[in-house]
């Protein structure tokens, strides 16, 4: 399986690790790409 990068961010926090935890991917091809991937492994 693909590698994908994403950054963790806290959403509505200005505090690390206070806010709502989300995660940002950084490349949405790569992301699509990897999703195909697993799918076709199942």
């Amino acid at each position: 399986m693909a590698i994908v990068r994403v950054q963790h961010i806290d959403a509505f926090s200005k505090v690390p690790g206070k806010g709502n935890p989300a995660a940002v991917v950084l490349s949405g091809e790569q992301w699509l790409q990897s999703m195909r991937s697993f799918k076709q492994e199942c």
